[in-house]
């Protein structure tokens, strides 16, 4: 909203005393060469420790390459070692027995230590023959891998298989070569030869030393199997943490690296070795600029302290001043008062800063005016859709604002059903950040009652087009929806009223008109019965059609009764009478499984025709008895009843009055809405063909009219119906004034 306060100007003519800005200009300058001089510090640092880190990566290499060349060596001492093994066994043509086993292990145990901790000695097929190794454990899945493994020259292979308990897996490299015989150049055999390396001490010392480590392990898969240390475990947590580019990480005592080896043997055994290197040159590089830091920091901090004073000074007491003066304006203080600063740009400042919240405040509180008496109530919500103000008014107390409306969505708020398919469509409307308009939602409100309400609103961003929420006006439309159901449901009943009674003149016409043809016909059946010309067998046929007739007439009976034109004999009687002389007949049509009530608390007597009034009880309990699935109960309760104006409106047909309710109520599987509509009609029916006319209801409804009075049916699935019966107080009751005294 437009401020209509005018802009007052700064009078330029007073010249303002104070310092300028070219002094703390000045003083910021010698920060910034404080802040030069610390970067200077920090990229000599960074150069140093460049060519430190260059060191370590040619350590890095020259330690990996080591290593590969230390295994390297055994290997190929391994080849030497089962190419001259194999020539003897060939040369001395012993491929099986003792003399083969001698063979074996007079070169096992004559071998150079630690050449090869597993011979053995396979025949064509694959089987064992003989075999000697250093292991203690049995190795049952490297065993087999050797069986499996068919090479048609000498290959090189590995195989691990995991030891019980903590032991280190089991890895063998091995050396498998065919022996094939000298003279017909068959193939006789396998010899294999290999290293384990699991516990191989002596493998990583001799690295350890080549390299100058001070621990080297060796893994395969990132799992430790034999180390030089105490502190494999760690190796083994720093190998998983390592760096992936550079494989090597720092450790408490120096440089750990990570390299792999014998790839062009195994590239798929993932072995490794890590060794740990000391710190020298890092330690007195990190020594010496530790101390130029220290010295460094304590020069930066006395320039901090200095320049913070002067800043109290200068910048943040004239800036306290301004927010204080914006407090007050904010708490509504009469009179607030803005102090003046030694800095001409700090005065100016709050010159412009008090014209504005002054302007500001008018706005606000002239929004606040037009808010609070409006009819309808303004809101906003943030970024999450929950209220962050809503305006008071008459309506509307603080404490419901505090309590039950802001801080929640409105779909939290009480009485709420977020459920509802019209709520989760107003959701997602909000979510795509989309204006809506005129959503109309029911809320209920204290004591069951439920208040409507139409909303409108539209979605708020900041400067950078960020959401920061809605806003928008409710208002208050429970009168004018509730008087626009209320018209529906007296449009609806008008509706049904006259398609009833349009059903109903039809149904009377032809009614009339087939009651006389019936005449007609009955007529000349007695006539002809009566002469007595006919034989047995005629007699019987006649008698049938003659049935039949009589079965016609009953039924336009019924349809008279339903469009209200059949004959009645109205008396005086008053309902519970009839019903205790109809109870004996209705128990017998019920079943032993549903038990009858009567609730008979009628003192007015009415005037209709008791038959009709009994017809009427009879199809009301054989249609509850007919809905009774199993045990249940039926219900006839009668009672007095005034029917005021009000009630008697909203009713098509229906006036205001004395009467007697008669009540039908049962416990049985209750009517649908859709059918409920229908039940009046005359041959509208539910029940299977043959089991009901559909005319039951239909004669009722024509007879409560035709007396005077009104029917309605409350209907509830799977708990029951109930039917009432509105006739009217009869004017020459002797007995009916009861009530009124």
């Amino acid at each position: 909203m437009r401020s209509d306060i005018p802009n007052r100007k700064a009078d330029s003519s007073k010249k303002e005393s104070g310092v300028s800005l070219s002094l703390l200009t000045a003083c910021s300058l010698f920060s910034l060469f404080s802040l030069v001089a610390l970067a200077i510090l920090v990229v000599t640092y960074n150069s140093s420790q460049l060519v430190v880190d260059n060191e370590r990566q040619l350590l890095e290499k020259q330690s990996g390459t080591i290593s590969d060349l230390v295994l390297e060596d055994h290997i190929h001492s391994l080849e030497q070692f089962i190419g001259f093994l194999s020539e003897e066994i060939s040369l001395q043509n012993k491929k099986q027995g003792d003399d083969l086993d001698e063979i074996i292990q007079a070169a096992f145990f004559t071998q150079k230590e630690n050449t090869v901790n597993f011979i053995a000695y396979l025949a064509s097929d694959g089987k064992l023959v003989s075999e000697i190794n250093t292991e203690l454990f049995a190795f049952p899945k490297i065993r087999k891998h050797i069986k499996q493994a068919f090479p048609n020259e000498s290959s090189w292979f590995w195989a691990m298989e995991n030891m019980p308990s903590t032991r280190p897996p089991a890895v063998l490299l091995y050396y498998k070569e065919p022996i094939l015989d000298k003279v017909t150049g068959r193939l006789d055999g396998y010899l294999v030869g290999g290293i384990f390396l699991n516990e191989n001490i002596s493998l990583v010392r001799q690295i350890r030393d080549r390299t100058g480590a001070v621990m080297t392990s060796l893994l395969v898969a990132d799992r430790v199997l034999v180390s030089d240390s105490d502190e494999a475990t760690k190796i083994e947590t720093n190998s998983s943490n390592s760096d992936p580019v550079t494989n090597s990480s720092e450790s408490h005592s120096g440089h750990l690296f990570s390299n792999p080896i014998l790839l062009t043997y195994f590239p798929d055994a993932n072995i490794s070795i890590q060794s740990v290197f000391p710190r020298v040159a890092e330690n007195s590089l990190d020594d010496l600029y530790l101390i130029s830091a220290v010295w460094g920091l304590i020069l930066i901090l006395l320039l901090s302290v200095f320049s913070v004073l002067v800043a109290r000074t200068l910048f943040l007491k004239p800036l306290m001043e301004l927010i204080t003066y914006a407090r007050k304006v904010e708490r509504r203080e009469a009179h607030p008062e803005l102090t003046s600063s030694s800095i001409v740009e700090f005065n100016e400042v709050g010159r412009n800063l008090k014209s504005v919240l002054n302007a500001l405040q008018e706005s606000e509180k002239r929004f606040e005016d037009f808010a609070n008496v409006t009819s309808d109530s303004i809101w906003e919500t943030d970024a999450e859709h929950r209220y962050t103000f809503v305006s008071r008014n008459g309506a509307i107390e603080i404490q419901l604002l505090e309590s039950k409306i802001l801080g929640k969505t409105r779909w939290e708020l009480d009485g709420i059903d977020a459920s509802d398919e019209i709520w989760l469509a107003h959701r997602a409307q909000i979510e795509k950040r989309l204006p809506f308009k005129n959503f109309i939602f029911p809320r209920e409100v204290e004591q069951g009652e439920i208040s409507y309400r139409s909303t409108s609103g539209k979605p708020i961003f900041d400067a950078s087009g960020e959401f920061i929420g809605y806003r928008g006006t409710s208002s208050n439309i429970t009168t004018e929806i509730e008087s626009q159901l209320e018209a529906e449901k007296i449009q609806n009943q008008l509706r049904q009223s006259q398609k009833l009674e349009v059903v109903g003149q039809l149904t009377g016409g032809i009614a009339h008109d087939f009651n006389n043809l019936l005449a007609v016909v009955i007529g000349n059946i007695e006539l002809v019965m009566e002469k007595g010309i006919l034989g047995k067998s005629d007699e019987k046929m006649l008698s049938d059609a003659m049935r039949g007739a009589e079965k016609g007439a009953a039924l336009t009976h019924q349809l008279l009764a339903y469009s209200r034109q059949q004959t009645l004999q109205p008396a005086v009687v008053r309902p519970c009478e009839v019903i205790v002389g109809i109870e004996s007949l209705l128990r017998r049509v019920l079943e032993e499984r549903i038990e009858l009530e009567l609730l008979l608390g009628d003192n007015w007597s009415i005037k209709i025709d008791p038959n009709e009034l009994e017809n009427a009880l009879m199809n009301l309990v054989v249609n509850a008895r007919d809905a009774i699935k199993g045990s249940g109960t039926i219900s006839i309760e009668t009672f007095d009843i005034e029917i005021d104006e009000a009630y008697a409106t909203s009713i098509h047909g229906f006036t205001a009055g004395n009467y007697v309710c008669v009540v039908v109520s049962d416990t049985g599987c209750g009517i649908p809405n859709d059918v409920k509509e229908h039940v009046f009609e005359p041959f509208f029916t539910t029940k299977e063909v043959g089991m009901g006319s559909g005319l039951g209801l239909s004669m009722v409804f024509g007879f409560a009219h035709q007396s005077g009075g009104h029917v309605s049916i409350d209907s509830e699935m799977d708990k029951g119906t109930s039917v009432k019966l509105f006739l009217p107080h009869a004017a020459d009751d002797n007995g009916a004034k009861q009530l009124e005294t």
